[in-house]
Protein backbone atom coordinates (compact mmCIF):
# COMPACT_ATOMS: atom_id res chain seq x y z
CA UNK A 1 0.00 0.00 0.00
CA UNK A 2 1.16 3.53 -1.16
CA UNK A 3 1.31 5.56 1.77
CA UNK A 4 2.40 9.22 2.21
CA UNK A 5 4.37 10.39 5.62
CA UNK A 6 0.48 11.69 7.14
CA UNK A 7 -0.83 8.28 6.31
CA UNK A 8 1.71 6.53 8.01
CA UNK A 9 1.36 8.27 10.96
CA UNK A 10 -2.71 7.90 10.74
CA UNK A 11 -1.92 4.39 10.60
CA UNK A 12 -0.01 3.87 13.25
CA UNK A 13 -2.71 6.09 15.56
CA UNK A 14 -5.17 5.07 14.13
CA UNK A 15 -6.90 2.12 15.99
CA UNK A 16 -9.52 -0.75 14.45
CA UNK A 17 -13.17 -0.54 15.61
CA UNK A 18 -12.73 -3.26 18.43
CA UNK A 19 -9.64 -1.11 19.89
CA UNK A 20 -11.79 2.24 19.68
CA UNK A 21 -14.60 -0.25 21.47
CA UNK A 22 -12.16 -1.24 24.48
CA UNK A 23 -11.18 2.37 24.71
CA UNK A 24 -14.73 3.79 25.43
CA UNK A 25 -15.23 4.65 22.08
CA UNK A 26 -19.43 4.48 21.16
CA UNK A 27 -20.28 3.47 17.65
CA UNK A 28 -23.72 4.73 16.03
CA UNK A 29 -25.38 4.67 12.84
CA UNK A 30 -26.14 7.99 11.23
CA UNK A 31 -29.19 6.75 9.01
CA UNK A 32 -29.24 4.26 5.83
CA UNK A 33 -27.99 5.08 2.66
CA UNK A 34 -31.16 4.88 0.49
CA UNK A 35 -31.25 5.40 -3.02
CA UNK A 36 -35.24 4.96 -3.61
CA UNK A 37 -36.95 8.26 -4.53
CA UNK A 38 -39.46 7.31 -2.48
CA UNK A 39 -37.62 7.66 0.56
CA UNK A 40 -35.35 10.92 0.18
CA UNK A 41 -36.03 11.85 3.55
CA UNK A 42 -33.77 9.18 4.65
CA UNK A 43 -31.13 9.80 2.46
CA UNK A 44 -27.67 10.58 4.29
CA UNK A 45 -23.76 11.24 2.74
CA UNK A 46 -21.97 8.41 2.46
CA UNK A 47 -19.02 10.03 3.39
CA UNK A 48 -20.44 11.72 6.48
CA UNK A 49 -18.54 10.15 9.26
CA UNK A 50 -18.01 12.46 12.32
CA UNK A 51 -16.23 11.85 16.01
CA UNK A 52 -17.10 13.98 18.78
CA UNK A 53 -16.63 13.45 22.93
CA UNK A 54 -16.71 9.26 22.57
CA UNK A 55 -19.11 9.55 19.91
CA UNK A 56 -18.16 7.59 16.84
CA UNK A 57 -21.34 8.60 13.67
CA UNK A 58 -21.12 6.70 10.35
CA UNK A 59 -23.77 6.34 8.37
CA UNK A 60 -24.93 2.94 7.64
CA UNK A 61 -23.61 1.18 4.59
CA UNK A 62 -24.75 -2.27 2.51
CA UNK A 63 -22.01 -4.63 0.99
CA UNK A 64 -23.66 -6.48 -1.55
CA UNK A 65 -21.84 -8.64 -4.50
CA UNK A 66 -21.30 -5.18 -6.64
CA UNK A 67 -19.75 -3.31 -4.12
CA UNK A 68 -15.98 -3.97 -4.21
CA UNK A 69 -16.44 -3.05 -8.19
CA UNK A 70 -18.06 -0.04 -8.07
CA UNK A 71 -15.80 1.08 -4.83
CA UNK A 72 -12.62 -0.22 -7.10
CA UNK A 73 -13.97 2.09 -10.29
CA UNK A 74 -14.72 5.10 -8.05
CA UNK A 75 -11.32 4.90 -6.46
CA UNK A 76 -9.52 3.82 -9.93
CA UNK A 77 -11.00 7.56 -11.30
CA UNK A 78 -9.60 9.29 -8.53
CA UNK A 79 -5.88 8.04 -8.72
CA UNK A 80 -6.01 8.08 -12.15
CA UNK A 81 -7.45 11.50 -12.28
CA UNK A 82 -4.72 14.68 -10.51
CA UNK A 83 -7.46 17.02 -10.56
CA UNK A 84 -9.82 15.55 -8.60
CA UNK A 85 -9.21 16.56 -4.71
CA UNK A 86 -10.12 15.76 -1.96
CA UNK A 87 -10.33 12.42 -3.19
CA UNK A 88 -13.46 11.13 -1.05
CA UNK A 89 -13.95 7.55 -2.01
CA UNK A 90 -10.33 7.11 -1.90
CA UNK A 91 -10.03 8.64 1.70
CA UNK A 92 -13.65 6.62 2.65
CA UNK A 93 -11.87 3.12 1.69
CA UNK A 94 -8.80 3.92 3.54
CA UNK A 95 -10.57 5.24 6.67
CA UNK A 96 -12.94 2.04 6.52
CA UNK A 97 -9.69 0.12 5.59
CA UNK A 98 -8.49 1.17 9.30
CA UNK A 99 -11.02 0.75 11.18
CA UNK A 100 -11.68 -2.70 10.08
CA UNK A 101 -9.08 -5.34 10.80
CA UNK A 102 -10.84 -8.39 11.27
CA UNK A 103 -13.94 -10.08 11.32
CA UNK A 104 -14.25 -9.15 14.90
CA UNK A 105 -14.94 -5.27 14.10
CA UNK A 106 -17.07 -6.17 11.13
CA UNK A 107 -19.03 -7.99 13.90
CA UNK A 108 -19.02 -4.90 16.13
CA UNK A 109 -20.01 -2.34 13.61
CA UNK A 110 -22.73 -4.60 12.21
CA UNK A 111 -24.29 -5.02 15.91
CA UNK A 112 -24.61 -1.61 15.89
CA UNK A 113 -26.33 -0.83 12.41
CA UNK A 114 -23.36 0.30 10.29
CA UNK A 115 -22.81 -2.89 8.15
CA UNK A 116 -25.30 -4.87 6.26
CA UNK A 117 -23.66 -7.60 5.28
CA UNK A 118 -25.30 -9.19 2.21
CA UNK A 119 -22.15 -10.94 0.69
CA UNK A 120 -21.69 -13.98 3.36
CA UNK A 121 -19.96 -14.07 6.80
CA UNK A 122 -17.89 -11.28 8.56
CA UNK A 123 -14.78 -12.34 7.71
CA UNK A 124 -15.57 -11.86 3.94
CA UNK A 125 -16.53 -7.65 4.52
CA UNK A 126 -13.20 -7.18 5.95
CA UNK A 127 -11.30 -9.34 3.00
CA UNK A 128 -12.97 -6.62 1.12
CA UNK A 129 -12.20 -3.38 2.72
CA UNK A 130 -8.46 -4.22 3.45
CA UNK A 131 -7.74 -5.04 -0.33
CA UNK A 132 -9.29 -2.29 -1.44
CA UNK A 133 -6.86 -0.27 0.64
CA UNK A 134 -3.69 -1.91 -1.58
CA UNK A 135 -2.52 0.66 -3.85
CA UNK A 136 -4.49 3.42 -2.84
CA UNK A 137 -2.58 6.64 -2.09
CA UNK A 138 -3.91 9.50 -0.06
CA UNK A 139 -2.69 13.01 0.48
CA UNK A 140 -2.38 15.87 2.93
CA UNK A 141 -5.47 16.81 2.34
CA UNK A 142 -6.93 13.38 4.28
CA UNK A 143 -10.79 13.92 4.46
CA UNK A 144 -10.93 12.39 7.90
CA UNK A 145 -7.70 13.62 9.30
CA UNK A 146 -9.73 14.78 12.12
CA UNK A 147 -11.05 11.80 12.74
CA UNK A 148 -8.33 10.30 13.07
CA UNK A 149 -6.88 12.78 15.16
CA UNK A 150 -9.27 12.66 17.66
CA UNK A 151 -10.01 9.18 17.87
CA UNK A 152 -6.13 8.50 19.00
CA UNK A 153 -6.16 11.15 21.15
CA UNK A 154 -9.14 9.79 22.72
CA UNK A 155 -7.30 6.14 23.07
CA UNK A 156 -4.40 7.48 24.89
CA UNK A 157 -5.94 8.47 27.81
CA UNK A 158 -5.83 6.36 30.10
CA UNK A 159 -8.48 7.28 31.84
CA UNK A 160 -10.94 6.26 28.90
CA UNK A 161 -9.47 3.06 28.88
CA UNK A 162 -10.12 2.67 32.54
CA UNK A 163 -13.68 3.93 32.36
CA UNK A 164 -14.15 1.40 29.36
CA UNK A 165 -12.75 -1.14 31.52
CA UNK A 166 -14.75 -0.77 34.39
CA UNK A 167 -17.78 -0.32 32.55
CA UNK A 168 -17.63 -3.63 31.15
CA UNK A 169 -16.85 -5.46 33.68
CA UNK A 170 -18.62 -4.49 36.48
CA UNK A 171 -21.90 -2.31 34.85
CA UNK A 172 -22.08 -4.63 31.66
CA UNK A 173 -26.31 -5.25 32.94
CA UNK A 174 -28.11 -3.41 35.50
CA UNK A 175 -28.02 -6.61 37.49
CA UNK A 176 -23.81 -6.30 37.55
CA UNK A 177 -24.00 -2.95 38.14
CA UNK A 178 -25.99 -3.51 41.23
CA UNK A 179 -23.69 -6.23 42.69
CA UNK A 180 -21.26 -3.99 41.90
CA UNK A 181 -22.93 -1.01 43.86
CA UNK A 182 -23.73 -3.76 46.83
CA UNK A 183 -19.72 -4.93 47.04
CA UNK A 184 -18.75 -1.11 47.62
CA UNK A 185 -21.32 -0.64 50.13
CA UNK A 186 -20.56 -3.66 51.79
CA UNK A 187 -16.87 -2.85 51.64
CA UNK A 188 -17.23 0.88 52.80
CA UNK A 189 -19.48 -0.84 55.52
CA UNK A 190 -17.51 -3.55 56.60
CA UNK A 191 -14.11 -0.83 56.88
CA UNK A 192 -16.11 1.55 59.15
CA UNK A 193 -17.47 -1.72 61.81
CA UNK A 194 -13.54 -2.69 61.63
CA UNK A 195 -11.92 1.28 62.62
CA UNK A 196 -15.44 1.57 65.13
CA UNK A 197 -14.41 -1.72 66.61
CA UNK A 198 -10.82 -0.93 66.97
CA UNK A 199 -11.13 1.69 68.19
CA UNK A 200 -14.04 0.95 70.88
CA UNK A 201 -13.54 1.08 74.73
CA UNK A 202 -11.98 -2.95 75.06
CA UNK A 203 -10.09 -1.38 77.81
CA UNK A 204 -12.22 -0.03 80.31
CA UNK A 205 -14.70 -3.25 79.35
CA UNK A 206 -11.73 -5.42 80.94
CA UNK A 207 -11.29 -2.93 84.08
CA UNK A 208 -14.77 -3.46 84.35
CA UNK A 209 -14.22 -7.16 84.77
CA UNK A 210 -11.45 -7.25 86.45
CA UNK A 211 -13.40 -5.30 89.29
CA UNK A 212 -15.86 -7.95 90.12
CA UNK A 213 -13.34 -10.30 89.83
CA UNK A 214 -11.74 -9.16 92.50
CA UNK A 215 -14.57 -8.56 94.16
CA UNK A 216 -16.01 -12.18 94.49
CA UNK A 217 -12.44 -13.36 95.40
CA UNK A 218 -13.40 -15.10 98.86
CA UNK A 219 -16.87 -14.48 99.55
CA UNK A 220 -18.28 -17.73 100.65
CA UNK A 221 -21.76 -18.99 99.18
CA UNK A 222 -24.42 -20.67 101.53
CA UNK A 223 -27.49 -20.04 100.24
CA UNK A 224 -27.36 -18.69 97.02
CA UNK A 225 -30.29 -15.96 96.04
CA UNK A 226 -30.66 -16.22 92.38
CA UNK A 227 -30.34 -20.04 92.29
CA UNK A 228 -33.10 -20.10 90.10
CA UNK A 229 -31.92 -17.45 87.39
CA UNK A 230 -28.51 -19.20 87.50
CA UNK A 231 -30.51 -22.53 86.03
CA UNK A 232 -32.48 -21.17 83.93
CA UNK A 233 -29.98 -19.45 82.67
CA UNK A 234 -27.70 -22.75 82.05
CA UNK A 235 -30.72 -24.55 80.50
CA UNK A 236 -30.82 -21.63 78.10
CA UNK A 237 -27.29 -22.29 77.22
CA UNK A 238 -27.60 -25.50 76.74
CA UNK A 239 -30.03 -25.24 73.62
CA UNK A 240 -28.54 -25.32 70.49
CA UNK A 241 -30.66 -22.53 68.48
CA UNK A 242 -30.50 -20.59 71.73
CA UNK A 243 -26.21 -20.53 70.88
CA UNK A 244 -26.67 -20.21 67.28
CA UNK A 245 -28.90 -17.01 67.09
CA UNK A 246 -26.32 -15.44 69.96
CA UNK A 247 -23.64 -15.75 67.52
CA UNK A 248 -25.25 -14.56 64.91
CA UNK A 249 -26.29 -12.07 66.50
CA UNK A 250 -23.12 -10.95 68.15
CA UNK A 251 -21.39 -11.65 65.42
CA UNK A 252 -23.19 -10.35 62.39
CA UNK A 253 -25.80 -7.74 63.99
CA UNK A 254 -23.98 -6.22 67.07
CA UNK A 255 -24.04 -2.49 66.03
CA UNK A 256 -25.66 -0.62 63.00
CA UNK A 257 -22.49 -0.81 60.97
CA UNK A 258 -22.70 -4.63 61.69
CA UNK A 259 -26.24 -4.98 60.73
CA UNK A 260 -26.39 -2.85 57.58
CA UNK A 261 -23.36 -4.70 55.99
CA UNK A 262 -24.91 -7.56 56.97
CA UNK A 263 -27.93 -6.54 54.99
CA UNK A 264 -25.56 -5.65 52.19
CA UNK A 265 -23.27 -8.91 51.90
CA UNK A 266 -27.44 -10.71 51.70
CA UNK A 267 -28.22 -8.54 48.86
CA UNK A 268 -25.12 -8.95 47.13
CA UNK A 269 -25.68 -12.53 47.29
CA UNK A 270 -28.89 -12.42 46.22
CA UNK A 271 -28.25 -10.23 43.02
CA UNK A 272 -24.96 -12.29 41.90
CA UNK A 273 -27.33 -15.28 41.93
CA UNK A 274 -29.79 -13.57 39.86
CA UNK A 275 -27.57 -12.66 37.77
CA UNK A 276 -25.80 -16.41 37.52
CA UNK A 277 -29.57 -17.63 36.88
CA UNK A 278 -29.80 -14.99 34.06
CA UNK A 279 -26.73 -15.82 32.21
CA UNK A 280 -26.83 -19.34 32.53
CA UNK A 281 -30.82 -19.05 31.18
CA UNK A 282 -29.51 -17.02 29.19
CA UNK A 283 -27.21 -19.46 27.66
CA UNK A 284 -29.23 -22.12 27.35
CA UNK A 285 -31.70 -20.11 25.10
CA UNK A 286 -28.64 -19.29 22.79
CA UNK A 287 -27.99 -22.78 22.82
CA UNK A 288 -31.54 -23.89 21.44
CA UNK A 289 -31.53 -21.83 19.24
CA UNK A 290 -28.18 -22.71 17.37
Amino acid sequence: MKKSTDDITWHMVMPNATELSEAGVSFAKVSFINKNKDNIGDMTNLLDIKFEKGLMEIPCFRVKDDTETVLRNLIAYEQQSFDVHPTYFSDYTTFMNHLIDSDKDVNLLRQKGIIVNWIGEDKDVASLFNKIGNGVTTYSDFYYKEEFRKAAEHCQKPWNKMKANLKHNYFSSPWVGASTVGAIILLILTTIQTILAITSAVKNDKQVANIFKKLSDGVAITDFYYIKECSKLIQHCEKPWSQMKASLKHNYFQSPWARASTVAAITLLVLTAIQIVLAFTGYVNKSSLL
